[in-house]
């Protein structure tokens, strides 16, 4: 777990107070999982001979899959236009072989969705934008996605000034916590059947504003003492 200190900053920014690496890499390990997956959509996209496999297309056969419908549908108008002969059932044919292709394709987009969903993770479906085809032809997750997935889903900020304000004083609260564990961590002082030490020796009233009971205070501070000799 990575937990930064407030820094001193324009009180309009926002400020990162936590980011989980491990969350990062478990994104990154389900992204790397679904590319050959990609790779099946990649082949499908081949058959269509509408162009080479690139992001761009990628990114139709995710998002807009009717735009390469309709670019496919339009070279098999541009064959039928160069026919040379007009063959009574040819449209028909082309029309029901291109079809054929695009089911191969949309069933291997349906696979990738369905691949990406994760019950129980975060996110519940893994951002396929993310993934991106590089100039080589291969699936990859660049830098720019790989800093969207921690900015989105792995970052915690504050933003307005109460939070701000409230963060301040919770971590005055944890350093004084702190500061108490450290020195029973040194002497080894530990409270009885699982309880920390320090739980009877505040008090709460009405408004849950804490105060130190003084009998329950002197107590554990002479436990202490007799823990430390």
């Amino acid at each position: 777990m990575k937990t930064q200190t407030l820094p001193q900053t324009p009180s309009q920014e926002k400020i990162l107070i936590h980011e989980d690496p491990d969350l990062f890499q478990g994104l990154m390990g389900r992204g790397k999982q679904l590319f050959g997956l990609v790779s099946d959509i990649a082949e499908a996209y081949s058959e269509l001979n509408i162009g080479p496999f690139d992001n761009e297309a990628f990114q139709a056969a995710i998002h807009n899959p009717s735009a390469i419908r309709d670019k496919v549908m339009g070279t098999v108008g541009q064959a039928l236009a160069l026919a040379p002969f007009k063959a009574k059932n040819l449209r028909q044919e082309m029309t029901e072989d291109a079809e054929a292709l695009l089911s191969d394709l949309y069933k291997a987009v349906t696979v990738l969705r369905q691949a990406g969903q994760s019950p129980g993770s975060i996110p519940l479906i893994f951002p396929l934008s993310s993934i991106t085809i590089n100039e080589e032809g291969s699936p990859e997750i660049n830098g720019q996605n790989q800093e969207k997935l921690k900015e989105q889903y792995c970052r915690i900020y504050l933003e307005s000034p109460e939070e701000k304000a409230l963060y301040l004083k919770l971590k005055e609260l944890e350093k004084a916590y702190n500061g108490v564990q450290e020195e029973f961590n040194k002497h080894r002082f530990i409270g009885q059947l699982g309880v920390h030490p320090t739980i009877d020796t505040l008090v709460l009233d009405s408004q849950n504003m804490a105060t130190l009971k003084p009998e329950a205070t002197k107590m554990l501070v002479q436990r202490y003492q007799a823990n430390r000799y």
